[in-house]
């Protein structure tokens, strides 16, 4: 079956066999045959150090003594499969599987190892909780913050600023310290950050759709079903599966940085309930999860932290990419309060309130 190409006719893409067959595991055509993601055999692979440095001179010195190994984790192997226009798609897996990673080669903010992903990268918004509040500062310098990480301008969040404190319900508390708040104050606050503004063309939603209280829940999910359902292409990575069967036209589950399956939203989260149930009869689940554990960046209480397998990188410093750029982070957190240089490797970077300014 040949796509209609996204850009222009040197991007016209073929619907590879592997993901044909997985597609006749019950997964209806979609509506619309014009292709705005096209992932095509993606793998990644990273580097994992044998020890953790809590800074370029200390790393060096352990390289030079020999005490620096590298081993390979492969974080995603060969995957390929097509979003079409108007798409709502739900990707599904247990912790560790790679969701995260594939969202960050698909927004560009990773290169993949081999393979390549096709679409149009000023099309795809990005909706996260969260991404960096400094709790020392009062929630209202926190909007302008958590903006800016996120890619809004300050012309942007100053002519929707008031929708933002509204939708949150925090009038009255703009001028407090976040620190002073409740986790669910924190989450309200971001979500509204978030999801003001209009929809963008493409969508990735990362396990934005359970946030507050029962009222903001519901608050919060109707916004989101307006974005879903307002025309958008959509990408869904959340451990909801009911979420998933309600929202969603297709579903990919990622097991072990492989694609497991791709069909209709029922029929695959029943498939992926029955393996979850029966790995965790036979205690396979934690297994499957210590098999690829996370390093990255994650948001806990508030602030980013940096993990190594699935541990607080408490004795690291230096830079660490997200899908929002790369960030200065010391002692294991990011340093939002930090402007200025900083020196990796011989190469001199400007930093911006944590964030490497390009």
């Amino acid at each position: 079956m040949i796509l209609k190409p996204i850009f222009d006719d040197d991007f016209i893409e073929f619907i590879n066999s592997d993901e044909e067959a997985l597609i006749k595991q019950g997964n209806a055509r979609p509506s619309s045959s014009e292709v705005v993601i096209a992932v095509r055999n993606v793998s990644m692979n990273f580097k994992m150090s044998s020890v953790n440095t809590s800074g370029i001179k200390e790393y060096i010195i352990q390289k030079i003594k020999g005490n620096v190994k590298h081993r390979e984790l492969r974080a995603l192997s060969n995957i390929s499969f097509t979003v079409f226009k108007g798409e709502v798609v739900g990707i599904i897996g247990s912790n560790g599987s790679g969701k995260s990673t594939l969202l960050r080669i698909i927004s560009g903010a990773l290169n993949p190892t081999s393979g390549k992903v096709i679409v149009d990268k000023n099309k795809i918004q990005i909706l996260t909780l969260g991404t960096g509040f400094d709790m020392e500062l009062t929630a209202q310098e926190n909007v302008y913050l958590n903006g800016a990480i996120i890619g809004y301008t300050k012309e942007f969040i100053d002519k929707h600023y008031d929708e933002i404190v509204d939708f949150a319900g925090l009038r009255g508390f703009m001028d407090q310290k976040v620190k002073n708040f409740s986790s669910g104050m924190v989450s309200r606050l971001g979500f509204a950050i978030a999801t003001v503004g209009d929809a963008a063309e493409i969508l990735i939603l990362d396990e934005i759709l359970s946030v507050g209280d029962e009222y903001f829940r519901n608050k919060s999910l109707a916004r989101i079903k307006e974005m879903i359902h307002g025309g958008s292409t959509v990408l869904m990575v959340s451990h909801s599966l009911n979420t998933i069967v309600e929202h969603c036209s297709k579903v990919i589950w990622i097991e072990k940085g492989k694609i497991k399956m791709i069909g209709k939203p029922k029929e695959v989260c029943d498939a992926y309930r029955k393996m979850s149930g029966e790995n965790k009869d036979k205690s396979y689940v934690g297994a499957a999860v210590k098999h690829q554990p996370f390093t990255g960046l994650v948001m806990r209480g508030g602030e980013w932290l940096y993990l190594i397998n699935d541990r607080f990188a408490k004795e690291y410093t230096g830079l660490v990419p997200n899908v929002h750029g790369q960030w200065y982070v010391k002692e294991g957190k990011i340093d939002v309060g930090y402007t200025g240089d900083i020196e990796l490797e011989g190469k001199t970077y400007k930093v911006v309130r944590g964030k490497v300014s390009e």
